[in-house]
């Protein structure tokens, strides 16, 4: 992981920590190594202690601003 996006994530966390945020949304695809990043940055701020079920992980993700878009729909339908 670069220390670019270990310090996004670290960020992220604190501000759950601090409540600040209920939830992170970590958005990204399969790299070019063939792992699913999106999970990878799930499983990072889990194992920090997020609970599984406050990140949603978009492993379609081309970016924040499209999973946003995406997830804002999602929620007016429910």
């Amino acid at each position: 992981m670069s220390p670019r996006l270990e310090g996004r994530l670290t960020k992220a966390y604190e501000l759950y920590k601090n409540r600040m945020v209920g939830n992170i949304i970590v958005s990204r695809g399969t790299g070019v190594e063939g792992i699913d990043e999106a999970l990878t940055m799930k499983k990072y701020l889990s194992k920090r202690g997020v609970p599984e079920n406050r990140i949603i992980a978009d492993s379609n993700g081309v970016n924040i601003y499209n999973t946003s878009k995406k997830r804002k729909k999602i929620y007016e339908c429910q």
